[in-house]
């Protein structure tokens, strides 16, 4: 008798912290200047999104681009960040912020299948999201079912802990890059690459057309961007011009190609990120190309 009672106070102090534990960490996540619990708490007003993975995070000088375009700018990208998270964050943007004018899609990332530790990466949010938590069910059911048993493990993630250091540190996310430059080494590496073609992930570019459709549907203007290679790389990619045409006919949608739009290589922080000074001068880019006015 009275293990059975331990037993159930046991459960019911689990329970209870559990879910004390998870309304603190809830509180706190909103508070942080993150790009996405400022997505998820209303935080955002600007013209002009822009979604993409790392290549779409490193492609945009966030402060000289608002300064430069004279238009508030947002960047939603993420490292890794596929195109069926993409279209899912976009629609929870539409639903907790003020509509943009534009956005700006990086579409390099249909190259990279959604992976369940990407999807579960975003589970904060789970509890904003039924979008982000129907991924995460279809990829990791015991993973949704572990959430719903204990609330605490929902933060178990990266993306909390990137949220918990720029509450920390009072800054915002939105001029995130890559800071170093290029080893010659891995410039001498490159050149001597075979050829390599770049594959498009059906599923992505499905996922893709539907975030498209989903942005005229409410009537955002749509750009499509391919960012700029480290130029070697740019050249040993076999099938690049036809990469670019078949986005663009599977988007119905002109794909503006810059990938090879720089040519300096200490542009560059590996063979596909630039540093601050590619990013710079590729931000002039896109603004006087119109994409970012």
């Amino acid at each position: 008798m009275k293990r059975g009672i331990t037993l159930l106070l046991a459960v019911v102090v689990f329970f209870v912290g559990d879910r004390i534990g998870g309304r603190i960490l809830d509180n706190l996540l909103y508070r942080s200047p993150q790009r996405f619990p400022t997505l998820y708490s209303g935080r955002f007003d600007a013209d002009t999104v822009v979604i993409g993975n790392s290549r779409g995070l490193n492609m945009l000088d966030w402060p000289f681009a608002e300064q430069e375009s004279d238009t508030s700018i947002i960047n939603l990208s993420h490292n890794a960040m596929p195109p069926q998270i993409a279209r899912a964050i976009f629609a929870d943007y539409l639903e907790h912020n003020p509509k943009p004018k534009r956005l700006v899609i990086e579409v390099s990332n249909v190259t990279t299948p959604t992976a369940e530790g990407t999807m579960l990466d975003y589970k904060p949010f789970w509890g904003r999201s039924d979008r982000l938590r129907n991924l995460g069910k279809a990829f990791s059911p015991l993973t949704a079912a572990a959430c719903r048993v204990t609330h605490l493990y929902q933060y178990n993630s990266e993306m909390f802990l990137r949220a918990m250091s720029y509450l920390a540190s009072g800054n915002t996310d939105q001029n995130a890059g890559m800071r170093m430059m290029i080893p010659p080494a891995l410039v001498e590496e490159t050149e001597a690459m075979e050829p390599i073609e770049l594959t498009a992930d059906p599923q992505e570019v499905e996922a893709l057309r539907g975030l498209v459709d989903d942005a005229r549907a409410a009537e955002v203007d749509v750009q499509l961007v391919l960012a700029p290679y480290l130029p070697a790389y740019a050249a040993r990619i076999s099938n690049l011009d036809e990469f670019v045409n078949d986005m663009s006919e599977a988007l119905g949608q002109e794909v503006q190609d810059s990938s090879r739009s720089l040519d300096a290589t200490d542009e560059f922080a590996d063979r596909v990120h630039m540093n601050p000074k590619g990013t710079r001068k590729f931000t002039q880019q896109l603004i006087d190309q119109g994409i970012l006015k």
